[in-house]
This record gives C-alpha cells, sequence and structure tokens, in this order.
C-alpha cells in the first residue's frame, strides 16, 4: 500500500510540474527501502525515529496539515531496536486522520520502565483525531489473526514479528484518549543503554 500510495505522490508531482519535488520523494524513498533490506534485526532507536521522520517527509506530500512531535530520553538513542516498529504505528494514526477537521498532530514518546529483568521500553504513538471507533478498537487489541485485512495488515504483521522476537514479552495496545488516540508499546531492554543510568 505505501509504495503504490507514494508512486500516486510522484505521478501527482510529475504532472503538476514540481519535479524537483518528485526526485525529493524518489530519493526518500530509495533510503526508505535501503533501510528495510538492510539484514540486521537489530538497530538503534535512533536509525527508528529518522526512519520515521523520512516516512513523514513523503506523507507531507500527501497531507500537508499535520505536525510531528517525539520526545524521546536522549539516553535512550542507542537502546537496541527491532526494525520498522514505529512507521505503522504512524501510518495507523494518518490513516484515521480523516475523521477530523482539524491539522492532524502526531507525537511518539520514549522512556524507559525500570524492572529486575533489565527494564523497559515504554513507546507510545498518539495523536489528536476522533480516537478509534469501538469495533476498530477491539480489533486492532485483538489477535494478529484478526486484525489481518486490507486496511491494518500494517499492524498485524508489527504484531507477528512482536510475538516471533519478544514472545509474551513485548505488549502493544490500542487506546482512546480525551482528545485523540494512541498505540502504546513495552518492549524489553535486551542490551545496556549508553549515555548514564536511567535508574
Amino acid at each position: 500500500h505505501f509504495l503504490f500510495n507514494t508512486l500516486e505522490i510522484i505521478n501527482s508531482l510529475i504532472l503538476s510540474k514540481k519535479e524537483k519535488k518528485a526526485v525529493k520523494v524518489c530519493e526518500t524513498l530509495g533510503q526508505l527501502y535501503r533501510y528495510n533490506l538492510k539484514q540486521n534485526k537489530w538497530i538503534t532507536l535512533k536509525e527508528e525515529l529518522e526512519y520515521t521522520k523520512q516516512y513523514l517527509l513523503i506523507m507531507k506530500y500527501k497531507i500537508n496539515d499535520f505536525s510531528y512531535f517525539d520526545d524521546v530520553d536522549e539516553r535512550l538513542m542507542e537502546a537496541p531496536f527491532m526494525k520498522a516498529i514505529l512507521q505503522p504505528l504512524v501510518e495507523n494514526s494518518i490513516k484515521h486522520s480523516s475523521l477530523i477537521d482539524t491539522p492532524l498532530e502526531i507525537r511518539i514518546k520514549c522512556r524507559k520502565l525500570a524492572s529486575e529483568d533489565g527494564g523497559y521500553l515504554n513507546i507510545t504513538v498518539s495523536d489528536n483525531s476522533a480516537g478509534f471507533p469501538a469495533e476498530i478498537l477491539k480489533t486492532l487489541n485483538g489477535p494478529a489473526n484478526e486484525v489481518y485485512n486490507d486496511y491494518h495488515v500494517g499492524i498485524a504483521n508489527l504484531k507477528q514479528r512482536l510475538r516471533l522476537l519478544y514472545g509474551k514479552k513485548a505488549t502493544l495496545y490500542f487506546r482512546n484518549l480525551a482528545g485523540g488516540a494512541c498505540a502504546e508499546l513495552f518492549l524489553p531492554i535486551h542490551a545496556n543503554i549508553s549515555g548514564g543510568d536511567l535508574q
């Protein structure tokens, strides 16, 4: 879906005689696919955030009126991280943003939660949308095989990847906020984090 949508964006820019912007989208698309084709399973949180920003750069050409903010403890930037976790969650926010009349705001927040077995990364991706309809919320919080359909294929794939890599130690939960929607993720930290003690 993402590839087809991006090709439509490029086509639209060319037809509008905005060739330089079309070239920029092509370059960014190439960077995203090089990132996805990397053989290494583990990257850093910093790399994942940069990947997400590149994805949003392309989305800017499709949805002009949205903002992105991140609030990440700098000491977490080198934390080991499974590749391509944040993008499906951000994409999900964009998908249901059509339900609101105000400019979309997407926020990513990352913190460490201490525990006896080394701690967890607590990551939230929230927005200012109208929230999830009850039936969709129930589906998103269900098993991956129930989530899997044309609309939520990215979330279903993410749930399957989390289960394969982390087992039951990772948790992904969707909920509505007073002024929007939120995806919350808990991931165990498998290695020491450089840059200081977070306890």
